[in-house]
């Protein structure tokens, strides 16, 4: 509950909640299914990761979900006006397939990808496919991504507890090299009237519960089951329960990150069939594998902003280079010429040629924290021309300079983007003919996000207070009646992807 909360899962749903507003409660039920994959390597199953880079073994796990949705709430009373009538988006379905590669020697999560179908009660669908590599790329916000998506599905034991013998009075404070926030104690062995013999494990984030609510996880485990056979999670994400105990660090980041508002969630996961595989997962296992750093692009290749992330593509015309030096030329009187040669800095910048002619969609940001935008296209004359301008409330954007790490090249960047031998089930949706060129309709540009500059960051460690640039890129077109739309975003600073997806639902 809570305007900014909802907004962030408004936003989204892709439409499907649109309608609501001030307060949502979601309820869903229905069947699953995990299972881990026999793959063709003893057992493993090959995969890449996020720089495009083959090699790794890893294992695959599949999980399916068959859900029922019901969603209640509030809706607008006008534009805008979140009023107190009641709303309902009742009888509605959710199929998600999702499989995930968990690398076998350091386990480390290489790459996911799902896809849910959402059909409402007109028997309306929206498809999405979702590919994720991790949640380092997401920033400050890979921090509570993880917390909220571990207890949401089966916990594999062995990966969570390792070699740990879970009996009567074992718990994680007895581990002096126990390195998850994640606290548990195993409870004495009962009888369950379901599930037999099993020992219940009370767990507990700890930093959630000194800083933003609380995540509680009771889960039954059973002799020779690989998952729990029942899993109860209570979470509940709110700022405004933090307490004098909460980590410093922790504090800043979720004022930072986490929308003012309330997310409470309550789920129970339980088993009703199981079946045991061929043979144990050989985790740990040392093979010939891509190295760290290697085939990526690395600190001598970055560049040093001057008012902007620097692009010197030689596949798109009118690159942002020559865009900024015709702004400065030719309309140095506008707002963002002002800006730019005052100090500021263009924060967000999106190449596209849907017209037929190329253009620059310009966000800037000065000294002052006033900010606008401008869209700046192409001229046959050799020239550019202002399309339209705009500003912002001032301090709606944060002007800090110091704050923009440095960056690879965009054209660097979209060169590996559009290599088919990296992300070959991206090049349909975003490229055309063999690879190598953006597709006619597609964006492509960059974003900066960075923190007000204040002491707190100035006190964080390592990198935390500085900024985050991600290269974006995406297109929307329509076929068969349906609405298409990709979109991706690749960490600007160390060239691996963070994700991509592709939504399908009915053309209005």
């Amino acid at each position: 509950e809570g305007d900014e909360m909802l907004a962030v899962i408004r936003d989204s749903a892709d439409g499907i909640l649109d309608d609501a507003c001030g307060q949502l409660t979601t309820v869903m039920t229905g069947t699953g299914q995990v299972a881990i994959s026999h793959g063709s390597e003893d057992g493993a199953s090959p995969t890449s990761d996020s720089l495009g880079r083959d090699g790794f073994l890893a294992v695959e796990k599949r999980l399916s979900m068959d859900l029922d949705i019901d969603f209640e709430g509030r809706t607008w009373r006008d534009s805008g006006d979140c009023g107190n009538v009641g709303w309902t988006l009742s009888d509605n379905k959710l199929i998600l397939d999702s499989t995930s590669w968990a690398e076998l020697e350091d386990r480390d999560p290489k790459r996911s990808d799902s896809t849910m179908a959402f059909t409402d009660v007109d028997s309306r669908t929206t498809n999405l496919r979702v590919v994720t590599y991790g949640f380092d790329g997401f920033g400050g916000l890979g921090t509570i991504l993880p917390t909220l998506a571990f207890p949401m599905t089966p916990i594999e034991l062995s990966a969570f507890f390792d070699d740990e013998v879970l009996e009567a009075g074992a718990s994680s404070s007895d581990i002096s090299n126990w390195n998850s926030e994640w606290t548990w104690e195993v409870k004495p062995e009962i009888s369950h009237e379901t599930h037999g013999l099993v020992y219940p494990i009370e767990m507990q984030h700890e930093d959630i519960g000194q800083c933003y609510g609380h995540a509680y996880l009771s889960i039954l485990v059973k002799r020779d089951s690989p998952w729990p056979v029942e899993q109860v999670a209570d979470i509940v994400f709110d700022k405004d329960l933090r307490t004098n105990d909460c980590n410093f660090l922790v504090s800043s980041l979720s004022e930072e990150l986490l929308p003012e508002g309330r997310l409470a969630v309550s789920m129970t996961i339980s088993k009703n069939t199981g079946s045991s595989g061929s043979m144990e997962v050989d985790w740990g296992r040392d093979y010939l594998k891509p190295k760290a750093g290697e085939d990526q692009p690395s600190s001598s290749t970055e560049r040093n902003w001057v008012d902007a992330m620097w692009d010197e593509s030689e596949i798109r015309p009118f690159d942002l280079e020559e865009a900024i030096a015709c702004l400065k030329a030719n309309h140095s009187t506008t707002d963002a010429a002002v800006a730019i040669l005052g100090g500021g800095y263009f924060w967000q910048a999106q190449w596209s040629q849907s017209t037929g002619t190329p253009e620059w969609n310009l966000s800037w940001v000065d000294e002052d924290d006033r900010s606008g935008w401008l869209v700046l296209r192409s001229a046959d004359s050799g020239g550019c021309d202002v399309v339209r301008q705009g500003s912002n409330d001032d301090g709606d954007v944060t002007w800090n300079s110091d704050a923009i790490p440095s960056t690879q090249t965009m054209a660097l960047l979209e060169g590996r983007i559009l290599d088919p031998a990296r992300y070959p089930d991206l090049q349909d949706e975003i490229a055309t003919g063999t690879g190598g060129v953006w597709h006619p309709n597609a964006a492509v540009g960059y974003r900066l996000s960075v923190s007000e500059e204040i002491q707190l960051f100035s006190l964080l460690p390592g990198d935390l207070g500085d900024g985050k640039v991600t290269m974006t890129a995406g297109r929307n077109w329509s076929d068969g009646g349906r609405a298409h739309s990709t979109d991706l975003a690749m960490d600007a600073e160390t060239g691996e992807m963070v994700t991509w997806y592709h939504v399908d639902r009915p053309a209005e």
